[in-house]
């Protein structure tokens, strides 16, 4: 192990230890490192001494902080910086993972969907910094880090210009071009950078990445030659080949968005990073101005409708992701008959194949379930509480006590993939009749043995028989609907079935994922209602979630016109457009409407009960909604999710006595996630109870991880206060993949834990590090009123009331130009209420948490109690008298 020279060793040895070699490049040496005062991994990049003799300390600074200023969840952001022992060096965040060097390395060339990713994610990071007036210049696969959570990270900025900067263009501390050094790397430099000409523009970024995406899909570079000259030279003297020569599987339109994006000239190639990221999208479906996979903010989750969602669930944008993670049924029957409806679960198929097709089992059982929802008078058990008997060894009379059913359909199925390119299905389904004493007997059973191409259809003919059988009658139109496929394309179909299993929650990461399935869905097929209905939802949740800007917005838009266009008076078109009306424009009464025309075709729909429930909530009808949450509960009767929802609530309402006792629910189904953990921790803090959330917590570190637990409940509920120094030191050194990638949040969440640990000169610097990075933010989404209510908790937490003031005015100037969501308006009303608090504007505090109590949230007299945060108020007659109020009398 080679280690770093003694005497750069030793000056730094009171801020950093040097621990290894990381790697050597042609400009810097990175050593990982220990930070003896934050107690964290970093790399520490020592330029070598050629180099920094040539920039000289102030030049280097001026670079450092070009590069410090860039703070986005996709670039790699620079802690600290120095000159010790003659040598000038810089720290970054330690990355577990992997160069795309490394591999490219050991893969040659990357599936399709992946190099896309990594390319946006890229696209993401320098379009961020080309707003900022930075191009890289450096663009390559050493340059490009892939974690081990799987988000990119652009790195290395050191070579940096600062368009517009006289400074850095002119004179003798002019730009890099004029040291004499070589800039960039011939492999990936556009032609202009490599002629040594004096103005470059963000195309020179575009292009180097056009030159990684090309080798990422071919496992070559576009042009190669026996050293730089010779490579210069080819690049002006032979066309690129195109991918598609290499790469039959490429789409057409990468292909040419790669070729243009190669083009000699500047001018020839896209406007901006943006739009050459847009044409590389793997489908023309999305509109011209955005496609998700290059979303404006895809990993920065938790800003402004998302700290909503965190602190209960209650918005709207978490029934989408609803849609996303509890597959949706489509065209339902008419009512049930006087006698009751028929009650079936359709259980997970046995995969007999391979297990890389678990996923059209799961997705063939769920079309079946969406098929019988079609059939009159069947009621059928949502997709989640069937799901969790996937490998199970219970008794069929056993399930059927714990779902309320009187019969299951389950059977087994096997994707035999034959080498004359003729895929056949074999489906062996199976109709089990339970008896109420006794054991439960086969009713009917058969084999099907279907080409790929004939499985929908399939389907249909099943759905049929298990009807016939329940002896329920189909008239003409219920069997036209049952024949009826959502697409005649199986690849288009599979894609389709992908993107249901390929979302496990609903972070950016997987949204991301199912969003590139269902735009090749769509692609292959534009005519695929559901597809288009399920990306409308995914895309609303991904905007709610992650990326609040209008190209995403509009994208959503589009969504809901195709569903509504490709099965007009359907329910995929409603329910597209429920998620745009409701996640995007927050108009709740539009989204109801939407909602109530697909109920009326779904009326056993748990996902539409459940989201129509919450449309009701929204809006402050408590009274109607609920009512809608606890109907899906009974459809998805062993869904913790459903639960946790409904509890959200009542708590919400102020019923506690009900939160709690669906919360036993979660607990009896064995469920422990940390949404889970901070359900039951609200409750039981809204009634003060800081014994039983201990308890809680203590509980849930023997079945989770600490710092999961300890990270989401000091995001999602600003809970930190509630953890022992152990709990806030894990959150403190959580890497930003804890936080969603979200450095704001990151930041936010640090400036209270420090401010909690009584470190103020720690938390005050980070906080403003948070209203910096809310800036950026901002930017991008200039009319989120939230983004202004957290800036200005930043601001506040920084001692900076003069600065915290007029962004709460800002964000009260928004607010007046749009109604928020009962859960957003309370929220909103907390995140001020916490300012005045730190401005010491104290009356102005109360008032704002008058107006909360008096009403539907998720703040309660408990937290006052108990929250640090509020006991400067204690002393005051004020809060006496709110606490000697009565609770606020439930709205049911």
């Amino acid at each position: 192990m080679t280690l770093a020279p003694a005497g750069l060793a030793a000056a730094l040895d009171d801020r950093y230890r040097i621990v290894s070699v990381i790697g050597t490049g042609g400009m810097a040496t990175v050593y990982e490192a220990q930070d003896h005062k934050h107690d964290r991994a970093v790399a520490l990049k020592v330029l070598h001494d050629d180099l920094a003799a040539t920039l000289g300390p102030e030049r280097f600074k001026r670079e450092i902080r070009i590069a410090a200023r860039l703070q986005h969840p996709h670039i790699l952001s620079v802690f600290d910086s120095g000159e010790s022992d003659g040598r000038l060096w810089f720290t970054m965040p330690y990355v577990r993972g992997e160069s795309l060097r490394d591999l490219l390395r050991r893969e040659g060339t990357l599936p399709l969907e992946k190099a896309l990713l990594i390319t946006r994610e890229a696209a993401q990071a320098l379009a961020y910094a080309h707003k900022q007036g930075v191009i890289h210049r450096d663009i390559k696969p050493e340059n490009i880090l892939l974690t081990e959570d799987g988000s990119t990270l652009v790195a290395d900025f050191g070579i940096a210009r600062a368009v517009g900067d006289s400074a850095f263009d002119t004179g003798i501390s002019g730009g890099l071009t004029q040291t004499g050094l070589a800039i960039g790397t011939p492999t990936y430099m556009a032609p202009e950078q490599a002629t040594g000409e004096s103005v470059l523009d963000e195309r020179v970024d575009q292009y180097a990445l056009a030159a990684v995406l090309y080798e990422m899909l071919t496992g070559a570079p576009p042009f190669t030659g026996s050293n730089a000259a010779a490579l210069i030279a080819a690049r002006f003297t032979t066309a690129v080949v195109p991918v598609r020569q290499t790469r039959a599987d490429v789409p057409p339109d990468v292909d040419t968005a790669v070729q243009r994006g190669l083009e000699l000239k500047s001018f020839d190639r896209f406007p901006t990073i943006s739009g050459f990221a847009q044409a590389v999208a793997p489908s023309l479906t999305t509109p011209p101005q955005f496609n998700t996979m290059s979303r404006a903010r895809a990993a920065v989750v938790p800003k402004s409708r998302l700290r909503a969602l965190r602190l209960g669930g209650a918005t709207l944008a978490l029934v989408a992701v609803a849609a996303t993670a509890f597959v949706f049924a489509r065209k339902s029957s008419a009512a049930a008959p006087d006698s009751g409806p028929i009650r079936i679960a359709v259980l997970p198929f046995q995969n007999l194949g391979d297990s890389a097709d678990a996923y059209f089992a799961d997705g063939i059982a769920d079309e079946l379930r969406a098929k019988l929802l079609k059939v009159p008078g069947v009621q059928v058990i949502a997709r989640a509480s069937s799901l969790q008997y996937a490998g199970t060894t219970k008794a069929p009379d056993q399930i059927g006590k714990e779902l309320d059913v009187r019969y299951l359909l389950t059977g087994t199925i096997r994707w035999e993939r034959r080498t004359d390119g003729k895929s056949v299905v074999h489906l062996r389904p199976e109709l089990m009749q339970l008896a109420d004493k006794g054991p439960a007997t086969t009713r009917w059973q058969q084999a099907f043995d279907q080409p790929l191409t004939d499985v929908l259809a399939m389907q249909g003919r099943v759905a049929e028989e298990v009807a016939s059988q329940l002896q329920v009658t189909l008239g003409t139109g219920a069997k036209t609907r049952l024949a009826a496929l959502p697409t005649t394309n199986a690849e288009a179909y599979d894609a389709y079935l992908r993107a249901v299993a390929g979302v496990t929650d609903n972070r950016p990461a997987s949204l991301r994922r199912s969003i590139a399935s269902l735009e090749r869905a769509v692609s292959l097929d534009p005519k695929f209602a559901d597809a288009w209905s399920r990306l409308a939802l995914t895309r609303a949740t991904l905007y709610t979630n992650a990326a609040p800007v209008p190209e995403l917005a509009a994208a959503v838009r589009y969504a809901a016109e195709r569903a509504q266009a490709s099965a007009p008076g359907e329910a995929a078109g409603h329910i597209a457009w429920s998620a745009y009306h409701g996640s995007i424009r927050s108009d709740f009464a539009r989204a109801e409407r939407e909602l109530r025309a697909a109920q009326v075709l779904e009326p056993n729909n748990a996902f539409l009960n459940l989201r129509l429930g919450r449309a009701m909530i929204e809006q402050g009808r408590f009274v109607e909604g609920i009512p809608w949450l606890e109907a899906a509960t009974r459809l998805d009767p062993v869904n913790a999710r459903q639960w946790i929802l409904l509890a959200d609530a009542y708590r919400l309402n102020r019923q506690y006595a009900s939160a709690r006792s669906a919360q036993t629910r979660v607990e009896a189904l064995g469920v422990e996630t940390p949404s889970s953990i901070m359900a039951r921790v609200g409750v039981e803090a809204s009634l003060g109870n800081l014994r039983s959330v201990q308890d809680i917590i203590r509980n849930a570190y023997t079945r989770i991880e600490p710092v999961d637990v300890d990270v989401y409940l000091s995001i999602y509920l600003e809970y930190a206060w509630v953890l022992d120094e152990a709990g806030r030191q894990r959150v403190l050194r959580a890497p930003l993949a804890a936080f969603d990638d979200d450095a704001s949040t990151m930041h936010l969440v640090h400036a209270q834990v420090h401010r909690l640990r009584g470190d103020l000169v720690q938390s005050r610097a980070v906080a403003e590090q948070a209203m910096r990075s809310f800036d950026g933010d901002i930017r991008t989404s200039p009319e989120d009123a939230q983004l202004r209510f957290l800036q200005a908790f930043a601001a506040a937490l920084a001692g900076r009331a003069e600065a915290a003031r007029p962004m709460v005015s800002a964000g009260m100037a928004l607010l007046g130009r749009s109604k928020p969501s009962v859960t957003n308006a309370a929220y909103f009303g907390e995140l001020r209420a916490r300012v005045h608090v730190l401005n010491g504007d104290y009356d102005r505090a109360f008032d704002e948490l008058e107006t909360i109590l008096a009403g539907p949230g998720l703040l309660a007299r408990g937290h006052l109690t108990l929250d640090p945060m509020w006991a400067p108020l204690r002393a005051l007659p004020r809060y006496q008298r709110i606490m000697s109020q009565a609770p606020a009398v439930a709205v049911r």
